[in-house]
């Protein structure tokens, strides 16, 4: 999958300090993701790095961040590749949300901020090859390993308006070599990738419940101010707009804060 390898040092263009594609830069993390020194004996089992893909309710014609979550397993990961299908067709209700990159196929994905100063997240859309690819790459300047387990970043994706209401499969591309992994050292490492889900619904009759839960969150109220101030996509929290007019409002969010402390009674 020499393609895909390639694609990994062209997402570096990506304008985040942490993806600074320097010539002496590059070759590290080149070596670290393809020397494949193989595992020390005394790790070969069938353990592995395990890329699990998270599962959000999102409204037709809406968007939403997907986490992704780790388990290590032992491994001391610093370097994290993995791929998510796109559909075709009929399957075709969902897609990365891209710009804010400095290529038009960079995709909106953001590391968690515990982890931003030694990591950096990039997500870019490969239509020939009919998925997205994430990385998870090291700080040049430390190289360390992934220090924790759990959530370590997540991409936008927004399902096509007129989606019917139900259940869609977020899937890993699970072809050989789609997901790849190493420590500092270079040493590969078993990986595999888990599926996650995307449930497509009506918009919520409450207004600020941006996931369908049936209750307004503090995270969602935040989420509707960074909307009023440009921050966010009206497109991440349809719900908010109760007056459908394409806009959120001061109005609306005041309305929101009602449902918060009311229950959306």
């Amino acid at each position: 999958m020499a393609g895909r390898n390639g694609l990994f040092l062209g997402i570096l263009a990506v304008p985040v300090s942490l993806f600074a594609a320097t010539a002496a830069g590059a070759g590290v993390l080149t070596s670290a993701f393809s020397a494949g020194a193989g595992l020390p004996s005394s790790r070969q089992s069938t353990d592995a790095v395990v890329v699990s893909l998270g599962s959000r309710a999102i409204v037709s014609g809406g968007e939403a961040d997907i986490p992704f979550e780790m388990r290590r397993a032992g491994f001391e990961v610093a370097v994290l590749q993995f791929a998510i299908l796109l559909g075709s067709g009929d399957t075709a209700v969902y897609e990365p949300v891209v710009g804010g990159g400095t290529h038009p196929d960079d995709v909106q994905c953001q590391i968690e901020t515990d982890l931003s100063s030694g990591f950096g997240l990039g997500g870019v859309v490969q239509p020939d090859l009919g998925d997205v690819i994430v990385s998870l790459i090291p700080s040049l300047r430390s190289f360390e390993p992934l220090p924790r387990d759990g959530v370590f970043g997540r991409c936008r994706f927004r399902v096509e308006p007129g989606t019917a209401v139900g259940q869609y499969p977020l899937r890993c591309d699970h072809t050989p070599d789609a997901a790849s992994a190493s420590d500092t050292d270079g040493n590969t490492l078993p990986i595999r990738c888990e599926d996650g889900e995307i449930t497509v619904i009506d918009i919520p009759n409450c207004g600020g419940d941006c996931d369908g839960d049936g209750r307004v969150s503090i995270d969602e109220l935040v989420q509707g101010v960074d909307i009023l101030l440009g921050n966010d996509d009206l497109a991440s929290c349809l719900s908010l707009d109760v007056n459908r007019d394409g806009v959120g409002s001061v109005d609306e969010l005041l309305r929101a804060v009602g449902d918060a402390l009311d229950d959306c009674q």
